[in-house]
């Protein structure tokens, strides 16, 4: 919009420019040649001046609108000194980011805060930011000539403000400005902001102020909040600061003010799983008072804004938009708790908050994952006190990442996983009876799973829930466990899935020396099942799948397929029954693909004894049917019966599997004497 000032100057040229073309025209046919020449002179100087108003006009409200705003008071502030503009009062100012995992994203209210600090530093001051992570290091957005006090006019002044204002939030709202390396260091963090602000080279700036945009959860360094007590009640703020300044820990924040940027307390929100109540941001808020009050700063201010609403991700599958890890920090308000007298348990630790390793069962954070799982052991210890002889699933879950995806190959991985917290709950220290808990892992396929891409697109929220152990008891009572069985009865769960917990549900491990494994290599061929405890050796139950394209299923003893099991040959060959050293031994069904069948006994793979052979054919003498008898060594040998598939029926001895003696039927009511092989009588 134009001022009343510019309408009145723009009123005023034009109505001069209308009288005085009105008196050339009217004087120029009986003025002389001289009067003719200052007229017209005169004519063009009013219509250059009134061009350049114009322009003037609309560079400063078209093209630069902002210089046309009401002054604003950092404007006020900043006097001519000779041909430029000088920033009497200049400010520096140090943004320190907590732009990390286990923290909401940034709001726009948040960023409009930090604005205002910039609108009085870029012009003569300083900017800088300090990224809360592990590592705290100061992010140069700019070099030290951006804010070179250069301005000649209130014009140019205005806007190069604004301009650089613009230019420095577009960087601050980047999000690739982010954590760079895993955990939290609050406080190293202050202190590099400390050391910005009293370099040399900012010096002469007397105003200087730190702004923190953080959830005040530090996972490291000196104060890390994995080492305070949350067990029973909050820790004591003023027994911290007193331990802090004893020891020299405190940044000196003389002549600097602070102020946090954050959501009802004044710290920034705490995003999944790292949950925070509001008893718990007052302490850290107050903790953090406390702190910067004992560092010597000049004033400590919390600035409340809405709109936190959006978690930074981290997740172990190293997608494109996730965080280094962030440890999760036990509160005590929120421990799991044992009802009792109720057998039902059901709880569920996020693979976000143990903080597994991309692909793998290892602990980022061996000593804080201990702290999450530790009150698990402790409910556990108390369940089994009350109900000795139930049983406990650890569920390996985790989270769909392509649409509609529907392979195993996460199966081993959370398996793993759930053996992984299997060993950290044994190691807790409470009494837990190891054989009471059982482990499996369910990949991405699991009844109470949440739909990743509900949306179309892919929801990191919903993954985070998926990526987890579950703790549940098999009780009746227990609806994730009914699922669990009633999805598995529906064939909703990946097969080695639904292998692995069938024989858990019917089948106690073989004894405490036993643990369970997922696709291990063993010899010329993969294992899943059974094995002895830190050899790797099968024993018990399980699936081995050959690299040949045999799989067998079933018993083992000390790394021999020893017992009842089923062996499926890659030729399609089937045989189902008992086994000794790898070798079929005992009664057993074998099928060829072509539909023969043998039902009897073996001995070291070779048929011995009674059985039955169903589609026997005799290549040299062009006869076929079924042999009911003895057999040695693949061999009909013995007493037998042979049923043609002609209506014939031989009855006698057989030797190397051809009539030897006894009589021939057949089927039209003839009979034949067979001796030595050879038919004596018709």
């Amino acid at each position: 919009m134009l001022s009343d000032l510019n309408w009145t100057i723009i009123i005023i040229l034009l109505f001069g420019q209308i009288v005085l073309y009105s008196y050339v025209l009217y004087s120029y046919n009986s003025s002389k040649s001289i009067r003719k020449s200052i007229n017209l002179a005169l004519s063009a100087l009013i219509a250059i001046i009134s061009v350049t108003f114009a322009i003037h006009i609309f560079m400063a409200n078209i093209i630069f609108p902002a210089a046309h705003a009401e002054p604003r008071p950092y404007i006020e502030m900043i006097t001519r000194e000779g041909r430029m503009y000088k920033n009497e009062n200049p400010v520096a100012v140090v943004v320190i980011l907590g732009r990390h995992a286990n923290a909401m994203a940034i709001p726009e209210g948040a960023y409009l805060t930090i604005q205002r600090y910039l609108e009085r530093a870029v012009y003569g001051g300083y900017v800088g930011v300090v990224i809360a992570d592990g590592m705290p290091t100061t992010t140069n957005l700019v070099d030290t000539n951006f804010f070179i006090e250069n301005a000649r006019n209130t014009i140019y002044l205005e806007n190069i403000v604004a301009s650089r204002v613009g230019s420095l939030m577009e960087k601050i709202r980047d999000t690739n400005i982010r954590a760079q390396s895993p955990e939290v260091d609050l406080l190293a963090a202050i202190r590099e902001a400390q050391n910005i602000l009293q370099s040399p080279s900012i010096a002469h700036i007397g105003d200087r102020h730190i702004v923190i945009i953080s959830t005040g959860i530090s996972t490291t360094g000196d104060l890390n909040f994995l080492n305070l007590d949350f067990n029973e009640t909050l820790p004591r703020v003023d027994s911290i600061v007193d331990t802090y300044l004893s020891m020299g820990l405190l940044p000196s924040l003389s002549g600097i003010d602070v102020t946090f940027i954050g959501f009802d307390d004044g710290m920034a929100v705490a995003a999944y799983p790292q949950q925070s109540t509001t008893v718990h941001r007052r302490f850290i808020s107050d903790l953090w008072y406390s702190l910067i009050w004992a560092s010597g700063a000049c004033s400590v201010i919390f600035e409340n804004s809405a709109g936190w609403n959006t978690p930074n991700i981290w997740s172990d599958d190293n997608l494109d938009i996730e965080f280094p890890f962030v440890s999760v920090v036990p509160l005590f308000e929120n421990r799991p708790v044992f009802a009792h007298q109720n057998p039902t348990v059901e709880h569920g630790i996020s693979n976000v908050s143990l903080g597994f390793a991309s692909n793998t069962a290892a602990f980022l954070n061996e000593y804080a994952a201990m702290q999450i799982i530790a009150p698990f052991g402790n409910v556990l210890e108390e369940f089994f006190q009350v109900f000795p002889s139930e049983r406990i699933w650890i569920v390996g879950t985790t989270a769909m990442t392509i649409p509609n995806s529907n392979d195993d190959d996460h199966i081993d991985l959370s398996f793993s996983r759930a053996e992984r917290v299997k060993e950290a709950l044994i190691a807790s220290g409470y009494n837990i009876p190891v054989d009471n808990l059982l482990t499996i892992g369910l990949g991405t396929q699991f009844p109470w799973r949440v739909d990743e891409f509900a949306d179309g697109l892919f929801n990191s929220v919903a993954a985070q829930t998926n990526r987890a152990v579950w703790l549940l008891s098999e009780h009746a009572d227990s609806e994730m466990f009914n699922a669990l069985k009633k999805a598995d009865n529906n064939d909703e769960l990946f097969p080695t899935a639904s292998l692995r917990f069938r024989m858990l549900l019917d089948e106690p491990p073989p004894s405490e020396n036993h643990t369970y494994v997922v696709n291990i290599r063993f010899a010329n061929a993969v294992f899943t099942g059974w094995v002895i405890r830190y050899t790797d050796i099968p024993d018990g139950t399980g699936t081995m799948w050959f690299d040949n394209g045999d799989v067998y299923t079933g018993e083992w003893v000390n790394g021999e397929i020893t017992g009842f099991g089923t062996m499926q040959y890659s030729n399609e060959d089937i045989y189902v029954g008992f086994w000794l050293d790898g070798q079929r031994h005992g009664q057993g069904v074998y099928t060829w693909s072509d539909g023969r069948t043998y039902e009897g006994e073996y001995r070291y793979s070779q048929r011995y004894g009674l059985g039955v052979f169903t589609g026997w054919i005799d290549m040299d003498n062009g006869w076929s049917g079924t042999f009911k008898g003895q057999s040695i060594n693949n061999s009909f040998e013995g007493y037998g019966v042979f049923l043609f598939d002609n209506g014939d029926e031989f009855s006698g001895e057989f030797r190397n599997s051809r009539r030897w003696t006894g009589t021939h039927f057949f089927n039209d009511g003839r009979t034949a004497l067979i001796v030595d092989g050879r038919a004596i009588s018709n």
